[in-house]
């Protein structure tokens, strides 16, 4: 949102329109309220999916904690949904832990 927000695509007279694979629609929901965001005629879809700053907010933000709860981890599992998750940990543990793999976890793993 805060990428949108500083290129203009995002006002706090736009709609947004995102699939949810989890709880992000929640979570976005309920943070574009906060930001005064109300229906109007112009709609921004931030698209998760393919969404650059979605991997990149995990590598700058869950990988770390991660890496500082548990400083000799071997291997992390992470659920699989948009994926960035999946892929911010994975590029900041390729890049900052390299004793670490990370692979992904779908209903299909168990």
């Amino acid at each position: 949102m805060e990428a949108a927000e500083r290129e203009g695509v995002l006002t706090s007279k736009s709609v947004l329109v995102e699939p949810s694979s989890g709880n992000l629609g929640v979570a976005l929901s309920m943070l574009a309220a906060s930001k005064g965001c109300a229906s109007d005629d112009r709609y921004v879809w931030l698209n998760q999916y393919i969404n650059p700053g979605n991997w990149q907010a995990h590598y700058r933000t869950t990988a770390p904690t991660i890496a500082r709860q548990f400083p000799r981890l071997d291997v992390l599992f992470v659920g699989a949904g948009a994926t960035g998750t999946l892929m911010g940990c994975a590029r900041y543990f390729r890049e900052w832990h390299r004793g670490c793999s990370s692979s992904p976890w779908t209903a299909s793993a168990r």
